[in-house]
């Protein structure tokens, strides 16, 4: 940490999270276990939620350092500094929600929710506005800081990775692709810039919030000689299942059983179990880190977009080859 960047740990710190829904509550739970001095603020516009989200929170262990928490409906009832924002809104109302943010209040670093956004011109839209407003952002691909990840990570360090599919039921390819593709960076060093919707699904399947879409199928992803398969299939409970390829090595995660097989290049294989963690179990670490000017392992907002936009673009022309009449893609 360089002196004189950061503002001292013994100084309070002000941290909102933007949307008290589902995960949002997660984050805040984790954010009790803060050990820096913290006042918590929760923003949404519905009183349900809030109360909700308040809930969840006062399930955790009482913690001195984390003095208050705010419930509040909107951003103007938010202090003139905040020092970490998480924005945990649907992706439709998300660039809105930062423009008001940062044009009313001082933020420091953000950390942004996947899906980011439904249209690709808003990319460059809120990475200018990160830019002209000074803010640090991280995008919640959380997939790279899973202790197991970091194992897989090791284990290919010799052969690099050539392949990797997501193969399973209804797993969510339009909401959750964007999770496998940043992790087929994170692993494969490599990003993804054009996608094959050849075998995706004819048109979409209602999603499971409603306003938002889902698709089946297979899309495939190439980055060079390395290549990107997901598959979900509609109507399937099966569990996913991710196999990650080298030349010679290869290695099966089951994430849902908690179990990996790593198979070496004469075809022995050992297996390792392991525990995904929970939202509630990371947002604070990940907090600190930031607080600290720390990496905190996510994905930067520059490298996310850079993974997110073929994803959306492909998405979107598939809708519009599908007969579909849409100006976005609406996933989150």
């Amino acid at each position: 940490m360089t002196a004189g960047l950061y503002r001292s740990f013994t100084d309070m710190n002000h941290i909102a999270v933007i949307g008290a829904g589902q995960l949002g509550s997660r984050h805040l739970q984790g954010l009790a276990s803060l050990a820096v001095p913290t006042t918590l603020y929760m923003v949404d516009p519905v009183q349900d939620s809030l109360d909700r989200a308040r809930q969840r929170f006062q399930e955790m262990p009482a913690n001195g350092h984390v003095t208050a928490l705010q419930a509040v409906r909107n951003i103007e009832e938010l202090p003139d500094r905040v020092d970490l924002a998480i924005v945990a809104t649907t992706a439709e109302v998300r660039l809105m929600l930062m423009e008001r943010l940062f044009s009313q209040r001082t933020v420091r670093n953000v950390v942004l929710e996947k899906v980011l956004f439904q249209r690709e011109e808003e990319y460059g839209r809120a990475g200018q506005l990160l830019t002209d407003n000074g803010v640090k952002a991280w995008v919640n691909c959380p997939r790279r800081i899973f202790p197991i990840y970091s194992r897989v990570l090791d284990f290919f360090q010799q052969d690099p990775v050539r392949s990797m599919q997501v193969h399973g039921g209804d797993w969510g390819l339009g909401c959750n692709c964007v999770h496998f593709a940043d992790l087929f960076c994170f692993l494969a060093g490599t990003v993804v810039e054009e996608y094959d919707t050849g075998l995706v699904d004819k048109g979409f399947y209602a999603g499971k919030r409603e306003g938002f879409v889902e698709f089946g199928g297979t899309l495939i992803g190439k980055a060079g000689k390395t290549s990107l398969w997901m598959t979900a299939v509609n109507g399937s409970t099966a569990r996913h299942l991710i196999t990650i390829r080298g030349e010679a090595l290869t290695c099966v995660i089951d994430e849902v059983g908690g179990q990996a097989w790593f198979i070496d290049a004469d075809g022995r294989w050992h297996s390792e179990a392991f525990n995904l963690p929970y939202q509630s179990q990371m947002t604070g670490t990940v907090a600190t880190a930031i607080l600290a000017g720390d990496d905190c392992g996510l994905p930067t907002y520059l490298s996310s977009a850079k993974v997110h936009l073929p994803l959306i673009r492909s998405l979107h022309t598939h809708l519009l080859q599908s007969g579909v009449d849409t100006s976005c893609c609406p996933i989150t």
